[in-house]
């Protein structure tokens, strides 16, 4: 994404949407989450045995985990937070799988 990109989109009215993503990944506990996200979605991609489970299923065990070890950490987050780190996860290791 080229700059010109990125200031077209700060100035676009799809900012209002994807602002409190963008601070919710910007904060510590944000950082954190993302961290265990993405170890999450490593350790499903890299297990033999989650080959025979379908996306879904994979995404719903990620978001059980994730939510699990967030709330281990004394964080508490939503289904909906959840699912936006661990897809944010999938597309930062595997960005060749998501199609736009």
């Amino acid at each position: 994404m080229s700059f010109k990109d990125k200031i077209k989109l700060l100035f676009s009215n799809i900012w209002d949407f994807l602002a409190p993503f963008v601070m919710m990944f910007l904060k510590q506990s944000g950082q954190v989450l993302m961290g265990m996200a993405i170890e999450i979605v490593k350790t499903i991609a890299a297990d033999p045995t989650m080959l025979r489970k379908s996306g879904a299923e994979k995404r719903e065990l990620a978001i059980k985990e994730l939510k699990h070890r967030a709330l281990s950490s004394g964080l508490t987050i939503s289904t909906t937070v959840a699912l936006n780190m661990i897809q944010a996860a999938f597309t930062k290791l595997f960005p060749e799988s998501v199609e736009l």
